[in-house]
């Protein structure tokens, strides 16, 4: 196994491996490592080759990661289930309240066992990014509770065995009902449009049109239906397709601007200041200089940790 590792830990953050003796039934779920973790800009991590599945549920802040070589945001309240051993690749951003903590960490890496197996391949079935809008499966509180058991040698492998599993049959039926419910077929239409069309100059009326609405019922449908305005939607869209194309290519900011549907340089710019507060030239440079994503495996970091991390 290989493991990159900047550490940017904050005050608070507590990191536990509880070192359980081998289930051999497969019936437990065994914990390798939890944690509550607040961390800094400088965050990054680069992991292959560890046999183990993670559960993380970013409290707030935002980190970014590398999910089939495309690079994306998980936001609060959002979840990501990774099988560790196909690699991991992650980072924050610059925090945009100015204070010195990025994001926050909830997480718990599992032994891998064939229920652990199944459970990623169903809840990863329709996407990568759990999107929970609130914790209401009760995460962050298990976290913490385990820590705290661990602190006061309290802990029972049994009972949060069992905590664990009614935590999964929460977020199962968590998803299955999100799936259930939906977004409104118009909605959908919508959303699809903006898409594949991001990087054209989009106006409401077409969007009206499109769906055979007028313009302030499609724009009231929206607002309900994905909890932000139309142009609040296609604004972050073209924001988190620019930092991929920021990271991910050497095109200037004119050509970034035009690719994501902006006439300007200059409101590309402005979209940067608003969600991160730099220039995307800065941002380009600040994670060229302190986050840099590997082109290969044998791409070497400011620290490199070899074995658990």
């Amino acid at each position: 196994m290989k493991s990159e590792l900047v550490q940017d830990f904050k005050a608070g953050t507590k990191l536990y491996e509880p070192y359980p003796p081998r289930d051999k039934s497969g019936l437990l779920a065994q914990i390798q490592f939890v944690g509550h973790e607040y961390v800094g800009q400088n965050y990054y991590i680069n992991r292959e080759g560890f046999e183990s599945f993670m559960l993380t549920l970013v409290g707030s802040g935002s980190t970014k990661i590398i999910i089939d070589n495309v690079v994306r945001t998980v936001g609060k309240n959002e979840m990501i289930f990774l099988d560790c051993l196909k690699g991991q690749v992650s980072w924050t951003e610059p925090p945009m309240d100015g204070s010195s903590i990025s994001a926050e960490f909830y997480y718990l890496h599992f032994y891998p066992n064939e229920w652990i197996r199944s459970l990623h391949r169903y809840l990863t079935s329709s996407g990568s990014i759990l999107n929970l809008g609130e914790d209401t499966i009760g995460y962050k509180k298990l976290v913490t509770d385990i820590i705290d058991a661990l602190e006061t040698k309290t802990f029972d492998e049994w009972e949060y065995s069992k905590r664990i599993y009614e935590m999964f049959y929460r977020l199962t039926k968590e998803m299955e009902n999100k799936k259930e419910a939906g977004t409104p077929e118009v909605i959908q239409r919508v959303v699809a449009y903006l898409s594949d069309n991001y990087d054209k100059k989009i106006t409401l009326s077409d969007l009206a049109d499109l769906v055979h609405l007028t313009p302030n019922y499609l724009e009231f449908l929206f607002d309900k239906a994905m909890k932000q305005p139309v142009f609040s939607y296609l604004g972050n869209y073209r924001f988190h397709k620019s930092t991929e194309l920021l990271l991910q290519s050497n095109l200037s900011i004119e050509e970034i601007a035009a690719k994501v549907g902006l006439t300007e340089r200059k409101a590309l710019i402005r979209l940067f200041k608003k969600n991160i507060g730099m220039t995307p030239l800065a941002y380009r440079k600040f994670y060229n200089q302190s986050h840099p994503v590997p082109e290969n495996k044998n791409d070497q970091m400011n620290e490199v940790i070899q074995g658990k991390s």
